[in-house]
């Protein structure tokens, strides 16, 4: 389903983007531009994101994503559910913190 609450939806008109940015390994020149991927399609860069959390490391997004608490919230929920193996792990403890901020702002029902 389409759990992304707008900001873009499933992004089809985009998907040519996302596929090019992985089949050419285009991550280096997307290190700063990570906003501009989410805002694009948040279901799109959501997945990119997660395949390729060693190319795009979450403390690069998470730097990126701070001038939007939405979509740092919606980042780390992200990893949270589609990549608890790799985040859920002592490695990440900092932004488990920072986490729980952010669900009691923007998903006070929510309890992981």
């Amino acid at each position: 389903g389409r759990s992304s609450g707008g900001g873009g939806g499933g992004g089809g008109k985009f998907r040519h983007v996302f596929e090019l940015i992985e089949r050419e390994q285009l991550f280096p020149a997307l290190s700063d531009k990570v906003l501009n991927l989410v805002r694009l399609s948040r279901d799109l860069a959501g997945m990119l994101l997660v395949r390729n959390m060693d190319k795009l490391p979450v403390s690069t997004v998470v730097r990126q994503l701070a001038v939007d608490r939405s979509l740092l919230h919606w980042y780390l929920h992200t990893l949270f559910l589609k990549a608890s193996e790799q985040y859920n792990t002592q490695d990440y403890a900092k932004y488990h913190v920072m986490q729980v901020s952010l669900y009691a702002e923007f998903a006070p029902d929510f309890v992981p």
